[in-house]
């Protein structure tokens, strides 16, 4: 290829870049400069998930111990699954990556926690990249801001759910799709990077249910790059990519659609617990679903204190401003702009942000649900991202460079200050706190585990029999913390579990509940008295 045909696509590419953004460049950055600005936005990302890690949150929710004892069972039988049936029924990818935290690092909530955290730090990384590809670099620094500095996404990305590697999968699979095309639109080699974004976006569906609405985007993508295809004379090339991309994504998806379609029940369990199609006032319901979905961002958010703090806006509300202000941009500029790069991120961002709720607006379970919500917030942060480059852009007309750039930087700073008060010092000191986490269980797998090593002990459950099962979910906390989930475990650390109807030995005939009895019963063994 002559050095002048590089200079034009290189020149209609820059053309395109500055007709989707105009005038949003309140700053001229070079290259250094903006891989400097990433690194201190990955740095306050990492601060943010990892600082205190091992002390916040406190104890062990049983929902995330439930992950880390399927996974101490995978990692002992090989037997890494698609599919977890316990604890209404979990896809398996967050759990055989927990498992080899576990393996190394022991049975604690830090072990179980890692994956997760990991997840939510290369999300942020990945906000960048697929921002700066379909928008423009600056504007991917300030969306990988807002996402780093995200009490939704921070809280989340400390917690043992697997939701949190639904968007990390999402975002990654996009950049490298929209990447590949690009590649391949300038003639050059794309095969390697559509099949990854193609094996990423599979893996996404190994994480949690909401990721399976995330076809829509995919499609949409797809339609807007066959257009810019057609138009281009590339068409030829476009379904090249779109065929490898898709046979990737199917045939890492297929292990776990394959057992789904095998196992319907598993497949729609937990959603038709959940789902407003039980209600007898649907249309009523989805209304109100609607209205708390949207509140939760600017006035009412989750009042689970798993999920969120006090029930505050999962948003805060200068960052709820910019979002705004991006969402009334984003629409504009669909209808003023005539060019496929702006149709394919204003269409791309609001239909993502669309898709990331129904999940919750579809559920009757606690609404607002940030959890289920999860999808939503990448394309709010790169919407709060255009809103700030556009307020920048204008801002910037009126005061010099050395004040816009020291008030820029004093607002970061009051953001971070934000989260990481509101999380470190309100939420991880609020009494309330702890018992969200299942205090009470993670202090008696203390006392267990103070307890001699070679004494046997026994776990007496007042209840009925499935009380004994190992993945009987309310003592799943007890049994991951104490390393008495499975058979080999319970060898290992002399741990037993027994209610009335599975007790080894007679029970004796003395006045008193089923402890006292097992407690004569046994009179060399350790009892621990639990109630069902």
């Amino acid at each position: 290829m002559s050095s002048g045909s590089k200079q034009r696509r290189a020149s209609k590419k820059a053309s395109l870049v500055a007709k989707s953004l105009p005038e949003t460049a309140a700053f001229k950055l070079s290259a250094g400069q903006i891989w400097a600005i990433l690194a201190v936005i990955l740095m306050i990302a990492a601060g943010l998930r990892f600082y205190g890690i091992t002390s916040t949150p406190p104890a062990l929710y049983v929902d995330e111990a439930a992950d880390g004892a399927n996974g101490v069972q995978a990692w002992e039988t090989g037997d890494f699954k698609v599919f977890y049936p316990e604890d209404n029924g979990r896809e398996g990818l967050y759990i055989n990556i927990a498992s080899v935290f576990v393996h190394f690092l022991g049975s604690n909530a830090v072990a179980v926690r890692l994956p997760a955290t990991i997840f939510g730090f290369l999300t942020v990384a990945g906000l960048y990249a697929l921002t700066a590809e379909l928008i423009s670099p600056p504007v991917g620094l300030a969306a990988a801001f807002f996402l780093a500095t995200s009490y939704w996404h921070v809280n989340f990305s400390r917690i043992a759910f697997r939701a949190i590697a639904a968007p990390f999968f999402l975002v990654w699979a996009l950049y490298f799709l929209l990447l590949a095309f690009r590649r391949r639109r300038d003639g050059n080699d794309f095969a390697v990077w559509a099949a990854l974004a193609g094996v990423i976006y599979g893996l996404g569906f190994h994480t949690y249910i909401a990721y399976r609405i995330t076809p829509l985007l995919v499609i949409l993508v797809l339609s807007l790059l066959f257009v810019e295809a057609s138009r281009g004379g590339w068409a030829r090339r476009y379904w090249i990519g779109t065929s490898v991309f898709t046979v990737a994504a199917a045939i890492v998806a297929y292990p776990l659609v394959s057992y789904l379609l095998s196992h319907p029940g598993a497949a729609n369990a937990r959603m038709n617990q959940v789902s407003v199609f039980g209600s007898q006032t649907i249309v009523h319901d989805i209304v109100r679903n609607i209205g708390a979905t949207i509140g939760m961002l600017y006035w009412q958010g989750d009042a689970n204190g798993r999920h969120n703090y006090a029930g505050q806006p999962e948003v805060f509300w200068p960052v709820a401003l910019l979002m705004t202000l991006g969402v009334a941009i984003v629409i504009r500029r669909m209808f003023v702009i005539r060019s496929t790069a702006v149709l394919l991120y204003s269409a791309l961002l609001l239909l993502w942000i669309v898709c990331g709720a129904v999940p919750a607006v579809l559920s009757n379970e606690r609404l607002p649900h940030a959890l289920r919500s999860i999808l939503m917030v990448p394309p709010i942060a790169i919407l709060a991202a255009i809103g700030a480059a556009e307020s920048l852009a204008v801002v910037a007309r009126g005061i010099s460079v050395p004040m816009l750039t020291a008030a820029v930087i004093a607002i970061a700073g009051a953001l971070v200050g934000e989260t990481a008060h509101t999380y470190f010092y309100q939420w991880a000191e609020d009494p309330q706190t702890a018992a969200w986490f299942d205090a009470e269980d993670s202090r008696m797998a203390e006392q267990i585990n103070a307890l001699p090593a070679g004494q046997a002990k026994v776990v007496a459950i007042d209840g009925s029999i499935e009380a004994a099962d190992p993945f009987f979910v309310p003592l799943m906390s007890i049994r991951f913390l104490t390393r008495s989930v499975t058979p080999k475990q319970q060898a290992e650390s002399n741990i037993r579990y027994y209610t009335p109807l599975n007790f080894p030995v007679p029970l004796p005939a003395i006045p008193g509940d089923f402890c006292a009895k097992a407690t004569a019963a046994m009179p060399e063994t350790i009892v621990i008295c639990l109630s069902n």
